[in-house]
């Protein structure tokens, strides 16, 4: 019997068709593919919300049944019995495709098929799914960014309309309002994660409320025929359903254009070419041997927006590149330009001594223009599609963490203090301002950020604040604007006497290190540094960062730092952290390890559920702790190796840009 083909399988095609060989072929291909839906699931939000549109529809019946057959007889029975019936996962086969619709509507020989999204759209939205410049001049092109949920709801109808030929389908999407607010507090806790036998994610709702009580404009419904209408006609569509199709009758592998989509390819292992899909779509196009597609590859090169010109020229391999293949930047003020940073990277793997540029000049105006103590700040935020409290918004921003270190100009460094917001069902923000006001307001000293993320929430809490009615709301609001700025239409408008400094900005415009693998991310940058720095090295590979250590710390006991694994390499601290955790706080479960922003996202929607033991939450706010303690400590590391590298702060110029192309051909510090 043929295999039927799922919606999963139409979004696999649409992503790249080979894609869906491997998938049918797991016992031959590597699937790097989360390993843990539960935690996936509740870090994007869509199971509960579309638990939270069920109850929009009272009268609805639920298919149970898991098997495609049962689920498709119990769904024909229902509308065969019912001339007006609400079904949720009403299951549908016809044309060797199978679907589960979220919300189906049947009235006579009308159907509504609803499906029920998680991303946040905005009815006030010039042109809602189409594209406003497009419709001025009355082409009808759909938004590039709603594509994919366009075919995704189009896919259904074709089905549905396959399976009943003389039936009205009339499609919908059912999404997140940004403008809606919830009526009471714990809604997205009424939504509760569990994990079945087999480690997937279900929801159990704990009370059916009514959409009166719990906010009906949390979602809206958006009628989309016009746009499944264009997406049926357009040749992509068809010939994704030709490559169903195909695969339908022939197992056979289905080639697909090779482009940047592929760094993220879910089935590439570089450790093992000959079960790396990757490698094995790259060795047929470019006829070579799995084991000599090795990287980097061209789309490794930072900030690179030619990939996928360059690949279909033959060229992959990151050293095959030249200045000829980057566009020049225009000079918009000092440090390394966009285009200089991406010849450095090709360098790099050209000329084996090019592992290191450094924009000495740049660097030492920066720490001249910066003032002791300095202070690091890093956040932890959350945007969910459900409020947590009542007057949350969907996705509206939320702060519920920082950390805070302080680099004296005595050299003394110091983690002055932190801020974790646990409690269920209580906004955090005006606290989290307060609290990061009162560390920060002892002295004038330079703050620092690393990447936009804390100047965009600070803005965005000043705008939930001047929406509220503290008491203290102009206080705070006139103090987030010390320490912040504002852009408008590409124009600053705004920018406090204290405006915090980006270290990612430093960074990009100073300091170019091969082990960074390209990437400016603190994540990447920390263990480059670490690598180059002798004088880190030394410093940290003594126990004296921790409680009652010369470095003292909020979260850690003694720790050295600079630890190397069997070849001597300086081992990653963030991996570090993670051991920590396990070693320390036993009752975290591996999936609660946190390693990344995602996962501190998720840890925290874990804390407002009553899932977790008293044990397991203890665990989990400390290792948010530690987590966010280490993003800011790194900062501090950053700071301490640009200090190494500029130690007399010399007062030349600034090179010319002429200059300094000439010396970024054979760059070496």
């Amino acid at each position: 019997m043929p295999r039927l083909m799922t919606k999963s399988d139409f979004k696999r095609v649409r992503q790249c068709p080979t894609q869906l060989f491997y998938h049918r072929n797991p016992e031959q291909y590597t699937n790097q593919t989360s390993e843990n839906p539960f935690l996936a699931a509740l870090a994007e939000g869509g199971f509960q919300v579309g638990e939270l549109a069920k109850l929009y529809y009272p009268q609805g019946h639920l298919i149970a049944h898991k098997d495609t057959s049962s689920a498709v007889k119990a769904t024909r029975q229902a509308l065969h019995q019912h001339t007006e019936v609400t079904l949720f996962e009403a299951a549908f086969c016809a044309a060797g495709f199978v679907i589960r619709v979220d919300i189906l509507i049947k009235n006579q020989h009308h159907i509504q098929l609803i499906e029920v999204k998680s991303k946040s759209f905005d009815p006030k939205s010039p042109g809602r799914f189409f594209r406003p410049a497009g419709l001025r001049k009355g082409v009808h092109q759909l938004k590039k960014d709603w594509l994919a949920y366009l075919e995704d709801v189009a896919f259904q109808s074709y089905v549905v309309q396959q399976a009943h030929p003389d039936w009205k389908v009339t499609p919908k999407l059912m999404l997140p309002n940004p403008h809606g607010t919830a009526k009471v507090t714990g809604l997205n806790q009424n939504f509760e994660l569990k994990r079945t036998p087999t480690g997937q994610p279900r929801v159990v709702v704990h009370h059916k409320l009514s959409p009166e009580v719990f906010g009906a404009d949390l979602l809206g419904l958006y009628h989309v025929t016009e746009e499944v209408t264009q997406v049926h006609q357009s040749t992509a569509f068809q010939r994704q359903l030709n490559d169903l199709s195909a695969a339908i009758k022939t197992a056979q592998y289905i080639p697909s254009t090779l482009g940047s989509k592929c760094k993220t390819c879910a089935f590439r292992d570089d450790q093992q070419q000959q079960r790396s899909g990757f490698h094995q779509c790259w060795a047929r196009y470019f006829q070579r041997a799995p084991t000599e597609i090795q990287g980097p590859f061209i789309f490794d090169l930072w900030n690179f927006k030619e990939t996928d010109k360059y690949l279909q020229q033959g060229i992959w391999r990151l050293a095959d590149l030249d200045s000829t293949n980057i566009r020049p930047s225009r000079r918009l003020g000092p440090g390394i330009l966009p285009s200089e940073r991406q010849q450095l990277q090709i360098n790099s793997e050209r000329h084996p001594n090019a592992r290191k540029y450094v924009e000495k000049n740049f660097l030492s105006q920066q720490f001249r223009s910066w003032q002791y103590p300095y202070h690091f700040i890093d956040f932890e935020t959350t945007r969910v599609a459900i409020p947590f409290h009542r007057g949350g918004r969907p996705y509206q921003q939320i702060a519920f963490q920082f950390s805070h270190h302080v680099l004296h100009r005595s050299g003394h460094i110091e983690h002055r203090g932190q801020y974790l917001h646990s409690q269920k069902g209580l906004f955090p923000n005006f606290d989290f301002v307060r609290e990061l006001k009162r560390q920060l307001s002892t002295d004038e000293g330079t703050i620092f950020r690393y990447s936009s993320h804390e100047n965009t929430v600070l803005c965005d809490i000043a705008q939930q604040l001047r929406e509220s009615h503290l008491s203290d709301r102009e206080e705070l609001c006139t103090w987030i604007d010390t320490i912040t700025h504002r852009h408008h239409k590409g124009r600053q408008i705004h920018q406090g006497h204290r405006d915090m400094v980006d270290l990612w900005e430093v960074v990009k415009k100073s300091i170019y290190l091969a082990e960074a693998q390209g990437s400016l991310s603190i994540k990447y940058m920390l263990p480059a540094i670490l690598k180059d720095s002798s004088y880190l090295r030394q410093k940290y590979a003594h126990a004296i960062y921790g409680h009652e250590c010369t470095i003292p710390s909020l979260n850690f006991d003694a720790i050295a730092w600079i630890q190397l694994d069997a070849q001597g390499n300086v081992r990653d601290p963030y991996q570090l952290l993670a051991e920590y955790a396990q070693t320390s706080t036993p009752e975290l479960a591996e999936g609660l390890i946190i390693r990344d922003g995602g996962a501190a996202m998720t840890a925290y929607a874990r804390l407002q559920f009553d899932s977790l033991t008293a044990a397991e939450r203890e665990a989990v706010q400390k290792a948010l702790l530690r987590y966010c303690e280490l993003d800011t400590f790194a900062m501090v590391l950053l700071c301490e190796y640009m200090q190494q590298l500029i130690p007399a702060l010399p007062t030349q110029h600034i090179h010319t840009s002429r200059t300094r192309t000439r010396s970024l051909s054979n760059s070496s510090i």
